[in-house]
């Protein structure tokens, strides 16, 4: 066969979630109707006091596809290998290095980068890959496109051979069974231990108010951790979205807007930082205080429907 393509390849690009290799993984996943949803439910984020967050899956990468009645397959990517998986229905993980790639063009013999791009299908009288990928550094949409099978494969095997020496570049993802299982990690997490979560949120939150109003030294020396913790918050309530206890319009519209709220703070806080500028006005002061006090408000609900479903 000389060309073929995968059927039924969904990118996604709701929001950014974790790295590039998880949107691959949700859209290889995609091929065989299973939804993003059930990779988001693996994951959860805890708050902790001090402005840290413990990011853990439940299942590893291995036990979750396996859990979703599909399978995962280390290897190292050719010509001949991607046609034969494609052809057997099989999407592929591929593993490169951008500095190879020319579609990344802020990239392109410009930085050593890792990256996870996958392949669908292919066109070998056109020299073509059809993949999900980005258009641009930095973005969250991951879209349907197309470069070239022999620049592709060249910047897989130089991941490998090259600067980074990876032992294993590429991921075969393939469908064992039809059925598939329903996969949340709420269904293990105790409710206690989001409980102690909305705690240690609300701690680090009225934190933050102290040092706006009375400490912005230590607010310049924690500044970065701070802005990774709020960025780690938000992209967990995004996660939560795809949750099936949210669909009912009221919980729906309070995580929204804790989303919305979260994303406020993060931008007031993150132009604190590249401006360095750390000397707010009363004014400025208060509305940041009140954004925080509508997070914690907010929160509140949040994690007590997250509890209510924990085990």
């Amino acid at each position: 066969m000389r060309k073929n393509i995968i059927d039924g390849v969904k990118p996604f690009s709701d929001f950014y979630f974790k790295t590039c290799y998880y949107h691959q993984l949700i859209a290889a996943l995609s091929c065989f109707g299973i939804a993003a949803e059930n990779v988001l439910m693996n994951t959860l984020m805890l708050a902790h006091d001090n402005f840290v967050v413990e990011d853990r899956d439940y299942y590893t990468d291995k036990e979750l596809v396996s859990k979703l009645g599909c399978k995962i397959k280390k290897c190292n990517i050719n010509q001949r290998a991607l046609v034969r998986n494609i052809d057997k229905g099989n999407p592929i993980i591929v593993g490169i290095d951008c500095f190879y790639l020319e579609s990344r063009t802020w990239t392109y013999m410009q930085r050593h980068d890792p990256h996870y791009i996958l392949a669908y299908g292919y066109d070998l009288d056109k020299d073509i890959a059809y993949v999900v990928d980005q258009d641009f550094a930095n973005d969250s949409k991951y879209k349907i496109k197309t470069m070239p099978l022999s620049n592709l494969l060249y910047a897989s095997e130089q991941f490998r051979r090259g600067k980074m020496c990876k032992k294993y570049t590429s991921r075969i993802i393939s469908n064992k069974n039809s059925g598939h299982a329903r996969v949340s990690i709420y269904d293990f997490i105790p409710a206690e231990q989001i409980l102690l979560s909305k705690a240690a949120s609300k701690n680090n939150l009225t934190k933050l108010k102290q040092m706006l109003r009375e400490d912005t030294e230590t607010l310049q020396k924690q500044i970065k951790k701070i802005n990774d913790y709020i960025y780690s918050l938000k992209r967990y309530f995004f996660t939560v979205t795809k949750a099936n206890f949210f669909q009912e319009t009221e919980r729906s519209e309070q995580l929204s807007n804790l989303i919305g709220a979260y994303g406020l703070i993060q931008a007031a806080m993150w132009k604190v930082n590249i401006k360095h500028c750390f000397d707010l006005t009363p004014n400025q002061i208060e509305k940041l205080v009140h954004n925080i006090d509508q997070i914690i408000e907010l929160e509140d609900r949040v994690y007590t429907y997250i509890a209510e479903v924990c085990r």
